[in-house]
């Protein structure tokens, strides 16, 4: 599954980028094919986006939240899932511990209960959530063992039998119509728990509607306001480019992120995978030796790809050499993704969108240039 979803995620990529292309170009009488192409591609992400989570691919982004000021926020969302019959009542406190989760898929989590929650009740009803602290010891006989905050999602619909029950956290099974169900919601609600050291559990009964409990561990750090982010686009735009070491095995991939890359005044050189990309640094590093310096200012690196060296392996060459090389890292899945986090790289998920590297490529510019002011002064570079 995992596999596939990665090369699903790849044309994702392919299809993104060129209608990202489109756009800055300037298509005219093309904006209503392009955004149901841009829709169609919200839809190919979220798929297999679920598709890794049940694979255990997804890669996470984990931050620490407050549940109770978090959840609330949720409500618009729930409500949109719900439809209008279904009454929302969301119980929460400021009391109820933080946790450490990616919040993305967490909300995934709560968006794919409420939708099965609509699904069981049709004439209309209540979809309830409540999130509470709960400890758990050895002698309680639970899977689990320590204090969690417990999201317990219930309905008041059909519920299900005992041989449905035994079945709903199974991938890829589902008792929807066809086209109404792809059987992958609640196995990416217990993937989700169970990568986060939590568990999910289900009771149901045909005629007493469904209970679910997501179990995720209290977080021991407290919660981080984050900064507010402050890019000046224009400037950006106005600044010269970097020189990008492009490292993709796949041809199309690489094709349209070189386009998009050149439409943003960078100079890309594509290599195909890390062992060639080595081998064209070792001979760039021989002509410092010389007296030369090296011909890139970052390494835009895939993680998988064909040869001796993965993308990661890449970075932690990278990382040990003088000078210290940028590098920014893709990757469709979330293998070894935990060894991406330890080397000094920034790791994007395909698809993303080029206005996400184009932050990172900014930062990057920056610290250069203040490496540059800080050599014209003789201080040594940060």
């Amino acid at each position: 599954v995992g596999s596939v979803a990665h090369d699903f995620n790849n044309l994702l990529m392919i299809l993104s980028t060129n209608v990202q292309i489109a756009r800055r170009r300037g298509a005219t009488g093309l904006d209503r094919e392009l955004s149901a192409m841009e829709r169609a591609l919200k839809s190919g992400q979220s798929l297999t986006r679920q598709l890794l989570g049940v694979a255990r691919k997804q890669p996470l982004r984990n931050e620490t939240i407050a549940i109770g000021k978090w959840l609330p926020a949720c409500r618009e969302l729930l409500k949109a899932s719900l439809g209008a019959k279904l009454a929302l009542n969301l119980e929460t406190s400021n009391d109820v511990w933080p946790v450490r989760v990616d919040a993305a898929e967490l909300e995934l989590a709560l968006i794919n209960v409420a939708v099965n929650a609509r699904d069981a009740m049709p004439s209309g009803g209540t979809f309830s959530v409540r999130a509470d602290n709960v400890r758990f010891r050895h002698e309680d006989g639970f899977p689990i063992i320590g204090e969690f905050v417990q999201l317990t999602l219930e309905d008041t619909g059909a519920g299900m039998g005992p041989e449905v029950l035994g079945r709903a956290f199974e991938p890829l099974f589902t008792t929807k119509s066809k086209g109404m169900g792809t059987g992958l919601g609640l196995p990416q609600v217990f993937a989700f728990c169970e990568r986060a050291g939590g568990v999910a559990t289900i009771d149901s009964a045909l005629g007493a509607g469904t209970s679910v409990r997501l179990y995720l561990p209290r977080a021991s750090a407290v919660v981080a306001e984050s900064p507010a982010a402050n890019h000046d686009t224009a400037a950006a735009g106005e600044s010269h480019g970097l020189r990008v070491l492009l490292v993709e095995d796949n041809e199309e991939v690489a094709a349209g992120t070189e386009a998009l890359l050149s439409m943003m005044n960078h100079h890309v050189t594509h290599i195909f995978n890390a062992d060639g990309a080595i081998a064209a640094l070792e001979a760039a590093r021989r002509d410092i030796a010389n007296g030369g310096a090296l011909p890139f200012d970052v390494v835009l690196s895939d993680i998988h790809m064909p040869g001796k060296l993965n993308g990661i392996d890449l970075a932690e060459i990278l990382q040990s050499w003088t000078p210290r090389m940028p590098v920014i890292l893709v990757t469709g899945y979330a293998e070894e993704l935990d060894r991406a986090r330890q080397v000094d790289a920034r790791v994007l998920s395909k698809p993303f969108d080029i206005a996400l590297l184009d932050s990172l490529l900014q930062a990057i510019r920056e610290n250069l240039n203040a490496h540059a002011v800080n050599r014209e002064h003789g201080e040594a570079p940060h």
